[in-house]
């Protein structure tokens, strides 16, 4: 008693939430737990995710709980959960604030407060005070920032939904993508929703734009494979007319076959890349088959692009929006 009375009065200064910290230590601990997948299989709990050999909220958790690494696996899947959810008890409390006190306090406190501890517990706050001292208040600075930067971003994306700018609202689409760098069209490329709504009056540009050498072969690779992943060469859907989609996909096929289009410069996202290698294999390539392409060995640069493509239509881009707004 004589130790957790001094600890609390040397932490009453402190700008320090016991259930905050400890909060944190099982979120930690929850990222480097591997329970939920082997309990989902069915398996038992295993032991440990990653390093935390250097993370001082996994050394707070494994005061508190008493626990070795090891002893993750004994914990049920729902553990953490129903931790941060239920009443921190006294003796647990007074652990965390005992762990938060040797590591935060200055020299003059800490030495006044260990001298107050039983013989047992001061070799432990030695340990925590020489391992941890300053770490906690510098971790949770850093989870505070996270946050804020989190919940700015939040801000921030609903601000670009409210106000990203088109580049077409008086203009012909066909005319103004016809306009646009291999950059946009790649951009296009990557977005379009064949499914979606506006879908059928990107068909004209699409018409046009396989038929241009310049365009980026990583391009008509993901306009091909979006197309024939939708089956609009072949399902009956109302806003799409199969055969004049045949006709500009054939074209598409050939040129990518020939050898007509632009070596590949432009990056293809990992979203897209199983649905082009999709066109590299006789089962999935619905008669749509290409020569094999080793994707990984050819340099490609990232797309620079002011524009993206929302429901077959393009808005100015986050990244634009932000330069723009804040500038």
């Amino acid at each position: 008693m004589r130790t957790a009375a001094a600890v609390g009065r040397a932490l009453s200064d402190f700008n320090f939430s016991p259930r905050e910290v400890y909060n944190e230590s099982l979120k930690a601990m929850e990222r480097h737990a591997d329970v939920w997948r082997n309990a989902v299989l069915g398996e038992r709990p295993g032991k440990t995710q990653g390093d935390v050999s250097d993370e001082p909220l996994a050394a707070l958790f494994f005061f508190v709980n008493r626990l070795s690494p090891e002893g993750l696996g004994e914990l049920k899947p729902d553990w953490f959960l129903s931790q941060r959810l239920k009443p921190i008890p006294s003796v647990e409390l007074h652990a965390i604030r005992f762990f938060c006190a040797c590591a935060e306090l200055s020299d003059k406190e800490f030495q006044k407060v260990r001298r107050r501890m039983l013989r047992r517990q001061r070799g432990e706050a030695d340990k925590i005070w020489s391992t941890w001292r300053g770490r906690i208040s510098s971790r949770m600075e850093r989870i505070a920032q996270t946050k804020a930067d989190h919940e700015e971003g939040r801000h921030q994306a609903k601000l670009w939904l409210q106000e990203r700018a088109s580049p077409v609202r008086d203009q012909d689409l066909t005319n103004w993508l016809c306009a646009q760098s291999p950059d946009v069209w790649h951009e296009l490329s990557i977005g379009v929703e064949w499914m979606g709504d506006g879908a059928a009056e990107l068909v004209p540009f699409v018409e046009w734009l396989v038929a241009q050498p310049e365009l980026d072969r990583s391009t008509a690779l993901l306009l091909l494979a979006q197309a024939v992943g939708e089956g609009i060469d072949a399902e009956p859907y109302e806003q799409h007319d199969c055969a004049r989609n045949q006709a500009w996909m054939k074209t598409l096929h050939e040129g990518l076959k020939t050898a007509f289009y632009t070596q590949i410069q432009l990056a293809i996202p990992p979203a897209g890349r199983q649905m082009v290698e999709a066109l590299f294999e006789p089962e999935h390539a619905s008669g749509w088959k290409l020569p094999h392409v080793d994707l990984d060995k050819i340099p490609t640069r990232p797309r620079h692009s002011e524009w993206v493509f929302i429901d077959n239509h393009p808005v100015e881009s986050f990244e634009a929006w932000k330069d723009r707004r804040f500038a």
